[in-house]
């Protein structure tokens, strides 16, 4: 049985009953202000550019491939720590900036359903 902890307009938890250590942690970004979201077109371009693959980034992150493509196409969130990970181990070269540089806020794909 799936049980809900905490819930608010932003963010919501959830636990599996039995297993009180694992909890599931969601953010809504849809209704989030202020751009809180990082934009990570750049960076997708240019793991694409250098012929890096998403089962490569995901397998050094310790993550599935599906879970990878999620947060490289901005469906679930990437911590700021897994793009510095990804910077300093993929793109050395790249300044962390510029991979992580906004879009102005352009609505993604996803947003403008």
């Amino acid at each position: 049985m799936i049980e809900r902890l905490q819930n608010s307009e932003n963010y919501c938890q959830y636990t599996i009953a039995g297993f009180p250590n694992l909890v599931y942690s969601f953010t809504k970004f849809g209704n989030l202000k202020g751009g809180n979201q990082l934009s990570l077109m750049n960076m997708k371009a240019e793991l694409r550019r250098f012929g890096i693959t998403q089962r490569e980034v995901a397998e050094a992150l310790g993550m599935s491939e599906n879970n990878f493509g999620l947060k490289v196409n901005e469906r679930i969130p990437m911590t700021v720590d897994e793009a510095k990970f990804i910077n300093r181990t993929f793109l050395p070269t790249i300044k962390l900036d510029y991979l992580l540089e906004s879009d102005g806020d352009k609505p993604t794909e996803r947003e403008k359903e």
